[in-house]
């Protein structure tokens, strides 16, 4: 039974820290009792070996449940663990990995880089191909680089779709694709 103020979460109050003269008690089966003084709560939780919790201060009177207050702060602890990691999971999935290429990239060289790009989309992540162009490049056939583009995505040896099509950069022409799952 916790007596003692609360000093990790200030804004709980437990026990004799609840200051008003009466609560809505929840009981510690989560049937509500109703409206009783605060001092009688806190004596029938010290009965139950519990204490007494204020769920929600703002209530007119406060609501307090009966409750074990360190298996409450263990489960709070553990629904902001889970709710951090499945944000992180989600945040995971919508990163962006970049790939570039050159218009004079080997066969040898693009094929290793498609395998990369399947790694990548096997993990949850999109992947930019960017066909980087610079000097002379810049003044080639339009059709030959989105060729250059549309071979290297057939080397990549899983099926995706693709997320935004073949579009012009500042630095040459780019594609989105990720995983078809």
């Amino acid at each position: 039974m916790n007596i003692a103020k609360n000093k990790r979460h200030p804004s709980i109050k437990i026990n004799e820290s609840i200051n008003s003269r009466e609560v809505r008690l929840i009981g510690g089966d989560g049937r509500n009792i109703g409206v009783v003084k605060t001092i009688n709560a806190i004596n029938q939780a010290k009965q139950e070996n519990l204490d007494l919790v204020e769920i929600s201060a703002g209530a007119r009177p406060p609501v307090a449940q009966i409750m074990d207050y360190g298996k409450y702060q263990y489960e709070q602890k553990k629904l902001r663990k889970e709710r951090f990691e499945s944000s992180k999971r989600a945040e995971k999935k919508s990163e962006t990995k970049i790939t570039q290429i050159k218009a004079n990239t080997s066969k040898d060289i693009l094929q290793m880089r498609a395998k990369m790009s399947r790694k990548w989309m096997d993990q949850g992540y999109r992947v930019q191909i960017d066909l980087f162009l610079s000097g002379r490049y810049k003044n080639m056939d339009k059709d030959f680089l989105k060729e250059k583009i549309e071979f290297f995505i057939s080397l990549v040896p899983q099926p995706f779709k693709i997320i935004e099509d073949i579009r012009q950069s500042p630095k040459g022409y780019s594609i989105l694709i990720q995983a078809n799952k």
